[in-house]
């Protein structure tokens, strides 16, 4: 997403491509025109990619709107453990992905194999978004799902990772504020939901920090599947320590995993 401007921005899924047999796909795209928004390829957005869907998944459909027709997906880059991105200071958060950021084995100073690349989430998750909080920077991740609650707020919806063109976090994201299919509660229309949380999306505001609490989630019993740096895939259970999945998120937190 440029700076100083907002935007629609492509995810890493569609940089991917070309590593995915998809090179064509790919060339679809006009990666050198601003704005570079993956709105301009609503034929992009409306394809389904089997490589980014999990067998298990009970949503495996389009997402229709008005404007344009989306895919999900459910594998989601690590973007850190919660803060993601600041628009006015062009800061990154702590993941293995971040907005604005080319990354290199040098970066990942806890070592590749102690850093999350990706895991799942599931398609249509339940989620709130612009909540507008928090506002300021440094603030620490909230210690336990209660403590969550003082950020809760904005639009809620359920189509949570179902643009597995879009590089908001909330749809091609995930984070370690939490273990492993934690439930975080929130009732809406006297209904309860597990949902996530996005303080603003990135690319929406020039001003407002980005935080987000998206947690890893499957439909596999106890686990999800996690893709390390190094390029290994192991599950990870729900029983997790959460100071071990926080130190798994982090590139360069100087932890190093020993379970």
């Amino acid at each position: 997403m440029p700076k100083g401007a907002v935007s629609q921005p492509w995810s890493a899924h569609a940089r991917l491509l070309p590593f995915l047999e998809q090179a064509s796909l790919h060339n679809l795209i006009d990666w050198k025109t601003a704005p570079n928004n993956f709105t301009t390829r609503p034929d992009v957005a409306a394809l389904r990619l089997g490589s980014y869907i999990c067998p298990s998944e009970i949503n495996d459909r389009s997402r229709i709107t008005p404007q344009i027709t989306y895919y999900p997906l459910n594998y989601c880059f690590n973007e850190g453990t919660w803060f993601i991105y600041d628009p006015a200071t062009d800061t990154a958060g702590d993941g293995a992905f971040a907005p604005n950021r080319k990354m290199k084995p040098s970066d990942f100073t806890d070592g590749m194999s102690n850093t999350l690349g990706a895991s799942e989430t599931k398609a249509y998750q339940a989620n709130l978004w612009d909540s507008n909080k928090p506002t300021t920077l440094n603030v620490a991740p909230p210690a336990n799902v209660a403590a969550l609650t003082a950020y809760l707020g904005g639009t809620f919806d359920q189509n949570g990772h179902t643009e597995w063109v879009e590089g908001d976090v909330h749809e091609t994201g995930f984070t370690t504020t939490f273990t492993p299919n934690t439930n975080i509660p929130y009732v809406n229309g006297g209904i309860t939901y597990d949902i996530d949380l996005t303080s603003m999306r990135d690319g929406e505001s020039i001003t407002l920090p980005t935080y987000a609490a998206i947690t890893a989630r499957s439909f596999h019993n106890g686990v999800v599947n996690s893709l390390l740096m190094d390029g290994s895939v192991r599950p990870t259970t729900n029983a997790v320590s959460l100071t071990v999945w926080r130190a798994l998120g982090t590139r360069a937190g100087s932890d190093i995993n020993n379970e």
